[in-house]
């Protein structure tokens, strides 16, 4: 790690220590090394790599759209609202929620 200091809160919302820590930023730099080159090992190297980049679900920061392109009700004149990605900051609440109410039907069966 470059930085000498380490968010405490980070570590214990991850459940990690120090030498936790150290261990995935290790993983992480061996692998972004691994990709640098032009060989065969270092293009398979390099599709891991952006693999494992595309498995964490990171996006650009950009506006969300809102556009549905669900076909019209022309007999109501409704709309399907569309599906939309939730905002980061909701993502934690949203499962909470989502867990919550899965596991109150369960219980009412």
């Amino acid at each position: 790690m470059d930085r000498a200091q380490v968010d405490p809160q980070l570590l214990n919302k991850l459940g990690w220590d120090q030498q936790e820590l150290q261990q995935f930023v290790n993983r992480w730099k061996n692998l972004e090394s691994q990709a640098a080159g032009s060989d065969s090992q270092a293009q398979s190297a390099n599709a891991e790599l952006n693999a494992a980049i595309r498995s964490l679900g990171l996006r650009k920061n950009r506006p969300m759209r809102y556009d549905s392109s669900s076909a019209k009700d022309n007999l109501r004149d409704l709309r399907d609202s569309g599906r939309i990605r939730v905002p980061s900051d909701y993502v934690e609440r949203l499962r909470a929620y989502v867990k919550g109410t899965s596991e109150g039907e369960k219980k009412s069966n």
